[in-house]
């Protein structure tokens, strides 16, 4: 599944802003744990990619790390296990930084990530405790999380909060490969949230998640060639950010839960590479409420 997070192959890198190195946590409290798992929930903001990832751990022999990745467009719900990736290193006893090496994961704003380390045998890890929306630079740290080893293929995100916040390193890029563009609208407390699943690359599968919905209601999702509107359109009391002329809709329902999705297939096709896309969804029912916009360039 790595390969499904590396796109253009870095091509781009040169284009790319300087890497923003995020230490989290602290070193106040030390525990020790065998055969066991350890996350970090992250609210992502702003679109990253993580070039490296970095636990504080003490190991004092051989052992296989495994890191790891979960995504849920929401704070809590059902997260999906999108990445990991094994290290095999050789603990001294002494705590210090374990590392993925390279690697290229794209964490998508609006989304949240639950990001962690796994391993069979005995270590020892540092945190603090820190409470929820603690800043990082691409978003906030949310909660902890405690894990089995091997790690399950999905995670139920409950709403409490774990504070143990552990001491790790992120290091990231800026992308504006995925940017939301203002907010949603709506006539009641529930105001739709339009969240990209990952980047849209050449070959890629990935969609549209629109959360926070009435049930089993009508959703159209608006998709325009181009950027949003630098001035968005006044449309049923809301913002309306696509340029009409351009812009075909597709229609989904959603769940019992207020959830739809749409998928967006890319061809493989090279000279779809760097087209700027644009989209929002409205959800129509006793009233029309909008969704945020997202624009996004093909990579």
């Amino acid at each position: 599944m790595f390969l499904r997070f590396v796109f253009a192959t870095f091509a781009i890198a040169t284009t790319l802003q300087a890497q923003i190195i995020d230490t989290v946590g602290g070193t106040t409290t030390a525990a020790t744990r065998t055969n066991s798992s350890k996350a970090s929930l992250y609210r992502v903001d702003s679109t990253v990619l993580l070039t490296e990832f970095e636990w504080w751990l003490s190991i004092p022999a051989a052992e296989t790390l495994t890191f790891y990745a979960y995504r849920h467009h929401s704070r809590s719900g059902v997260a999906t296990l999108e990445w990991s990736q094994s290290v095999p290193v050789t603990g001294t006893g002494l705590a210090q930084w374990y590392s993925t090496g390279p690697i290229a994961l794209p964490l998508v704003a609006g989304n949240h990530y639950a990001l962690g380390v796994s391993w069979p045998g005995s270590l020892t890890y540092h945190y603090q405790t820190a409470t929820t929306n603690a800043p990082v630079s691409f978003g906030t740290w949310q909660r902890a999380h405690t894990l089995t080893n091997p790690v399950p293929a999905t995670l139920t995100i409950p709403a409490g909060v774990d504070v143990a916040q552990y001491h790790q390193r992120l290091t990231s890029l800026s992308l504006t490969s995925v940017v939301p563009v203002g907010t949603g609208c709506s006539s009641t407390a529930l105001i739709p949230r339009l969240v990209a699943s990952g980047l849209f690359s050449l070959g890629s599968n990935e969609g549209l998640d629109l959360v926070d919905c009435a049930p089993n209601t009508l959703a159209l999702y608006g998709l325009a060639v181009g950027p949003t509107l630098p001035t968005p359109m006044p449309l049923f009391g809301c913002n309306f950010w696509l340029n009409p002329a351009g812009t075909e809709t597709f229609a989904q329902v959603t769940s019992a839960t207020g959830v739809a999705f749409l998928g967006l297939s890319v061809p493989q096709n090279p000279v779809l590479f760097g087209l700027p896309l644009s989209t929002q969804a409205a959800i129509v029912g006793t009233s029309i409420d909008f969704a945020n916009a997202i624009d996004f360039v093909v990579q």
